[in-house]
């Protein structure tokens, strides 16, 4: 929030932290709507702040339709214009997720009224972006978050007052509806289609960082193993990427296929790295699929190698959009609740990258890569695209 409002005092506290903490009094009955708050003289003792600043996060509920003050009686509690705006946020990182996934929803959501409201937060972070949504106006919030850590404080205060539904992983210490995919059976049911195909190694790759998302990736990789038979070796995590990191660091993979028992598979953990492990592994002079056989998550980059397309777990960005919609209205019915998790479809699409058939007979083009960005969703490393109807905040929040 903008303003002095905003501000920490010397106290501690701002006018804006104490009037988001009262709006969670409202949202959890301490204060019902319909009741009056503690007098001034009450809420300066009971948050050790003055009462100039008590008076001016009443003022603050007043303004946002949580509370209306009485004449000689005190400040009441109100609903507050929580569904009047008829704006959403959609909170990301401005990734290429905003092609297909942004417009789809948004579409969908304008036949039902609302307005999709596009917040980058790749510089600010979650909790500036939801608050910046707040001052927006917007009555509920999308969050494809692209922060390991956000301050927990702040987004649970802020999701105590507007619905929020996570997108592809969930927001840390912050409990949301959450829409994802089934990233821990996409990555099993890669890796046991590889051992029924004969590979005895199997390495995974990519890209390892704090997200939840990542995790289930790499959980479901070893329960494919120990699933198939396959003893998973420490020599066989293989990333050399992970956040924060200006460059890719290919030294141990490239080592590690260059040893006597270098791995027969590679699992990359996000397909959009499978470029770089494809031109590695070719230039080491080893075949795919027939002395490597690679396999990522994904299937969002359109790659060939050597003529042959990618094995991959393919996602369903239709039923994914159709289900955050469709949580969110629920939501938007229903505030209050458990969390729910819905799981988006997928399908492991099998092509030549980890099986040899005629089709896809070895030839000339084997020290080839041809690769495009496909117009669909896509994780944080992706090369971010711009669009219309977009607000970037500039700066601190004061």
């Amino acid at each position: 929030m903008q303003g002095d409002e905003a501000k920490p005092n010397s106290e501690g506290r701002s006018s804006r932290s104490i009037a988001d903490d009262l709006v969670g009094w409202i949202d959890t009955g301490v204060v019902p709507v319909g009741t009056f708050f503690p007098t001034e003289r009450e809420l300066t003792a009971q948050f050790g702040v003055s009462r100039t600043t008590v008076r001016r996060a009443l003022a603050l509920l007043v303004e946002g339709g949580f509370a209306e003050g009485i004449a000689n009686r005190g400040v009441v509690a109100r609903s507050g214009r929580r569904h009047a705006t008829k704006i959403i946020a959609f909170i990301d990182g401005s990734t290429v997720v905003l092609g297909r996934l942004f417009a789809q929803m948004s579409a969908a959501l304008l036949e039902r009224g609302y307005s999709l409201l596009h917040i980058d937060s790749s510089v600010l972070g979650v909790a500036d972006a939801l608050e910046y949504a707040v001052e927006k106006g917007a009555e509920a919030a999308f969050v494809w978050s692209f922060e390991g850590f956000p301050d927990p404080e702040r987004t649970n205060r802020i999701a105590s007052r507007l619905p929020i539904v996570a997108l592809d992983h969930s927001i840390w210490r912050c409990p949301t509806d959450i829409v994802e995919l089934d990233n821990h059976r996409m990555s099993f049911e890669l890796v046991c289609h590889l051992a029924q195909a004969g590979r005895k190694r199997i390495a995974v790759t990519g890209m390892y960082d704090m997200l939840d998302v990542t995790h289930e990736r790499f959980n479901g990789y070893m329960h494919g193993c120990f699933e198939s038979g396959l003893q998973p070796h420490a020599n066989d995590y293989l990333f050399f990427h992970t956040s924060g990191m200006p460059d890719y660091d290919l030294e141990t993979l490239s080592r590690r296929l260059d040893e006597d028992d270098r791995p027969d598979a590679l699992l990359v953990l996000q397909d959009q790295f499978v470029p770089e492990v494809a031109e590695l592994v070719l230039g080491k002079g080893l075949r795919v699929p027939e002395d490597v056989a690679i396999v990522a998550i994904g299937d969002d980059v359109s790659v060939r190698i050597g003529g042959r397309e990618l094995t991959a777990a393919h996602c369903d960005w239709d039923d994914f959009a159709r289900l955050a919609i469709d949580r969110m209205m629920a939501r938007l019915r229903e505030p209050q609740g458990p969390p729910l998790r819905l799981l988006a479809r997928h399908e492991i699409l099998v092509r030549g990258t980890s099986l040899h058939s005629a089709a896809n007979p070895v030839g000339d083009h084997d020290s080839f890569v041809a690769h495009n960005q496909r117009m669909r969703p896509s994780t944080p490393a992706s090369t971010a695209t711009s669009r219309p109807l977009s607000h970037r905040r500039r700066g601190p929040l004061l």
